[in-house]
């Protein structure tokens, strides 16, 4: 992947790489910049991880990290209030969050004509914003649609069509991928 990066550095005609690397993304940096080190302009990398342990070891740390970070939206939620949960404790909104993803595996939600919500669209979407407090009230948001089995859009992002052109919303800032 460090050298498609490298690609990607060369069709932009840019002779040396800026980069900011988060979590995977910072071995991906720091295989880079090992592999080509006289063509990093500069490189921020947020949250490394140790290119030395297993990736059933950082996968589960990782998994860990979401953990910790779903339980305190979840608290923050409760605590400030207007919350998509019917519980009212931080272990009961964990398993409305749980049962939501068991029943997108065998039901996908409905999405907006472009394709279904998955429990792996579900999962990718809710996690997003778990990296940024500031989408918080938007995942609370989107929480809430997906409770009821709807979704407005499940593809937030741009999307580029074969022809290279770009179409759907441009962000200001990396948005939920569902509901």
């Amino acid at each position: 992947m460090a050298r498609d990066l490298d690609l990607l550095r060369q069709a932009l005609g840019e002779r040396r790489l800026t980069y900011l690397g988060k979590s995977y993304g910072t071995l991906l940096g720091a295989v880079y910049a090992k592999l080509f080190p006289g063509r990093v302009r500069a490189m921020v990398l947020d949250g490394a991880l140790d290119p030395g342990r297993s990736r059933v070891r950082l996968g589960a740390e990782q998994a860990a990290g979401f953990e910790r970070a779903l339980r305190a939206y979840a608290e923050d939620c409760l605590a400030v209030g207007g919350c998509p949960f019917r519980s009212r404790t931080v272990d009961g909104a964990l398993e409305e969050v749980s049962g939501l993803l068991r029943r997108t595996d065998a039901r996908p939600l409905r999405g907006d004509g472009r394709r279904e919500v998955t429990q792996a669209v579900a999962v990718l979407g809710l996690l997003g914003p778990l990296y940024d407090r500031a989408l918080w009230p938007e995942l609370g948001e989107a929480l809430r649609r997906a409770f009821k089995g709807t979704v407005r859009c499940c593809c937030a992002t741009p999307t580029s069509s074969p022809d290279g052109t770009t179409t759907g919303p441009t962000p200001t800032r990396p948005r939920p991928t569902w509901p």
